[in-house]
């Protein structure tokens, strides 16, 4: 996936090789599906101790070919007649860079896509944080309600699933609390008033 954005938007690395005007715009080749896998560990037995964080980037070939594939098609993008009255100058990488070039360039400016996902992940599994129906085993009326429950990184911006979930949530929730006022109801044969819960609420009252 292609981003689009009016403001250099390149790595430490880059910023420090290259001289960049705040008047750009960049093309940014974004990689939805990687293959590489880095982890998180605590370096204590403390429960708030520091971690260890070690993305991994580009540890999987798979990886590296197809973000070196994805400048050279940024590059083209960049070079289509729509772009030639924006373009004052090429700034950065160099316009013409062999398969190395590309691949050397790609080492220095990988960077996050500032999307985490799934540190409580939802599953059936020993590992699962939580389960169907958001609730964090283990712990009672508690819901999970973000993108951390998702297991897998979605091959888009996390944003809509992220909203669906929440709705999901909340659907949850009223259901919850609905079955809850009616068993109330038939216990003292009297109605009862509870507040409904929205998507933004994670404790669940039943």
């Amino acid at each position: 996936m292609f981003l689009a954005t009016r403001f250099p938007f390149v790595s430490n690395e880059i910023a420090a090789q290259y001289a960049l005007p705040p008047n750009t715009f960049s093309v940014v080749p974004a990689l939805v599906l990687p293959r590489s896998r880095g982890y998180l560990r605590m370096k204590t037995a403390e429960p708030n101790g520091p971690l260890e964080i070690q993305p991994n980037f580009l540890s999987e070939q798979a990886d590296v070919d197809a973000l070196v594939a994805g400048i050279e098609l940024g590059g083209e993008i960049a070079s289509q007649p729509a772009f030639r009255d924006l373009i004052k100058r090429w700034v950065v990488p160099p316009k013409h860079m062999n398969r190395q070039e590309r691949e050397a360039f790609l080492r220095r400016s990988c960077s996050t896509y500032f999307h985490p996902v799934g540190t409580c992940a939802m599953g059936s599994g020993l590992a699962a944080v939580v389960d169907a129906e958001l609730r964090v085993r283990g712990v009672e009326g508690l819901r999970i309600a973000d993108a951390s429950v998702m297991p897998t990184i979605t091959s888009a911006n996390t944003q809509a699933p992220v909203v669906m979930i929440g709705e999901f949530a909340s659907r949850l929730l009223v259901a919850g609390r609905v079955a809850a006022r009616g068993s109330v109801r038939s216990a003292h044969d009297e109605p009862v008033s509870m507040p409904v819960a929205g998507p933004a609420e994670l404790r669940d009252a039943g």
